[in-house]
């Protein structure tokens, strides 16, 4: 698939991917321009008239290409494991930073693609039933029916251009098969399958500066969104029918999207995220210290929060209450066992069952011990860790940088100290007491659970644990323990007000501006008037402003 003809195109690729960094269209810095324009001030949300958002140019992430290989193939062909993985940034993977192409990114992408397309070669006569005719008709049936299925919308006619000339240069000395793998891996290295490319509708300005997206661009947002992959045919027959010119048409979608098995593993890919939870590997943990931590043991733990949060959208109503508070879990054997269940849980590692926990030392969300674990160092707690979880995560709080100096002036601590111990030296500090009196009171309520998120009522010499904490500043004030700080959590305005803000920021792929203020307030409102339903949250999401328009160059070039 590395040869001669297809050598062209493959420059072609790298240059448009090139250019596909950034928001749409965005202009460059004149220098000695004495003053950009300056931006708007911020939309009041009773004013009429439509209030978009700015719209960055996202490149799809990996957990997206494979499930889009596996939708446009039907499960055939095998994603590539060459495709670039995506690093989360600022938290998401959703984030357009998270995705720039860089030369190697560029390389890797290139193989995935050739990766794929040497797979069709054998399957190619069940791909596209025309084969057997290896006539020109018959590459541009494919360029057309595969094309709309790896674009995610019709093929347009210079695009149809660009393959079928490309398909004429290689089939005068490739045989059919191998002609059509060549405009595939051409395929699945342009913009319009590895970009979330949103232009809005031609020549369409509804208003000054505001551009609607058009009905194909709406039914990717859905998609990627509630699947984590790309339409499906009712979807695009939504599109191209006009039913998703609607806000009723598009909460229609919503509402049928969210009733798929897909949009479980979808929210809780999310939550993941948001909580940054890790995925275990065996060398994560210290096994010297963790004599039971083995292969099954890491593998549980990084299944165990999509397990739960896929149960508390399926069984328990799908509540944001349910999430931080409900008292069961979904366990396996080796998870059974460090939960000190014992034998109810008797069958092995792929057998997960739903039980029930003791309030008192499992409730919620943040109780799950690949939640605690994954804040946690390899043998010790870290009260820094589990702290900064709560503030940035839950609070929504933006922690100031450390000191110049901060790893090298830790404070001494007397020997035989606990966590509790250290805590209050660190607080005292005149050089770190400023952002641990942040972190640590918080921190130490959760000294309950080792760093393997076992739970214990007593430190390795035998002294009790004081899980008790407080979250300055806030009026969540103290806990006692972490199922009392998840409750307080649960019923906190300000953390149902940074669920939202989080949701936006996963959704969007950017962090909220002055211009989302209406968004923001508006998914906010019915979150709460919903009683915390999350599947609510997301549907007032595609409702609003920011989900349907997007604002022309000139504006989004304005100072943020």
């Amino acid at each position: 698939m590395r040869g001669p003809s297809a050598i062209p195109f493959v420059l072609t690729g790298l240059l448009a991917l090139a250019g596909c960094m950034g928001k749409i269209g965005e202009q460059p810095f004149v220098e000695g321009k004495a003053e950009r324009e300056r931006p708007p001030a911020p939309p009041k949300c009773d004013d009429p008239g439509i209030k978009p958002s700015d719209v960055p140019l996202r490149r799809i992430t990996d957990r997206q290409y494979g499930n889009t290989i596996d939708a446009v193939f039907e499960g055939r062909i095998a994603p590539s494991d060459q495709f670039p993985h995506t690093i989360d940034y600022a938290g998401y993977s959703t984030a357009p930073e998270a995705n720039v192409v860089s030369q190697l990114g560029a390389e890797e992408i290139m193989r995935a693609a050739e990766d794929v397309a040497a797979q069709t070669v054998t399957r190619l006569p069940e791909l596209l039933p025309c084969a057997p005719n290896a006539d020109e008709a018959c590459a541009r049936q494919f360029v057309l029916d595969f094309g709309r299925r790896v674009f995610r919308r019709p093929v347009r006619s210079d695009e149809e251009a660009l393959l079928l000339g490309l398909y004429r240069t290689v089939i005068v000395d490739t045989p059919f098969r191998e002609s059509i793998a060549v405009v595939l891996t051409a395929m699945l290295q342009m913009p319009g399958f590895l970009y979330l490319v949103e232009e809005g509708r031609a020549n369409v300005e509804i208003e000054p500066g505001i551009i609607p997206l058009s009905g194909f661009e709406i039914a990717s947002r859905l998609s990627f969104l509630f699947t984590d992959g790309p339409p499906d045919a009712e979807l695009m027959a939504a599109a191209e029918s006009g039913a998703l010119d609607t806000p009723q048409g598009i909460e229609a979608q919503a509402r049928r999207l969210l009733g798929r098995p897909e949009a479980l593993r979808a929210v809780s890919s999310f939550s993941r995220e948001w909580m940054d939870i890790d995925r275990f590997g065996i060398s994560d943990k210290d096994t010297s210290v963790f004599g039971e931590y083995d292969e099954a043991l890491a593998a549980a733990l990084s299944e165990e929060v999509d397990r739960y949060v896929e149960h508390v959208m399926r069984d328990l109503g799908g509540s944001f209450s349910a999430l931080m508070t409900a008292q069961t879990a979904v366990v396996n054997r080796p998870l059974a066992q460090l939960y000190g269940l014992g034998d109810q849980v008797s069958s092995g590692p792929d057998d997960w069952q739903i039980v029930s926990l003791d309030r008192a030392q499992r409730s919620g969300v943040l109780t799950r011990a690949g939640v605690v674990a994954s804040h946690a160092h390899g043998a010790a707690t870290s009260p820094v860790l589990r702290g900064k979880l709560v503030r940035t995560r839950f609070l929504c709080n933006d922690l100031p940088a450390p000191p110049p100096g901060a790893q090298t002036n830790v404070p001494e601590f007397p020997p035989n100290a606990t966590e509790r111990d250290k805590a209050a030296i660190m607080v005292a500090s005149e050089d770190c007491g400023g952002c641990h009196l942040l972190l640590n009171p918080i921190g130490i309520g959760f000294e309950n659970y080792d760093a393997l998120g076992r739970w214990r009522d007593q430190l390795e010499d035998g002294r009790a644990i004081d899980a008790t904490g407080v979250v300055e500043g806030s009026a969540i004030g103290g806990f006692d323990g972490v199922a009392d700080l998840g409750m307080a959590l649960s019923e906190s305005s300000a953390v149902h007000a940074c669920y939202s803000r989080q949701w936006f920021r996963y959704a969007f792929g950017r962090q909220e501006g002055l211009q989302d203020r209406c968004t923001v307030e508006a998914v906010q409102t019915r979150f709460t008037e919903s009683g915390l339903s999350v599947p609510e949250l997301l549907v007032q999401l595609t409702k609003s402003d920011a989900f349907r328009y997007r604002r022309t160059v000139e504006m989004q070039n304005r100072i943020p």
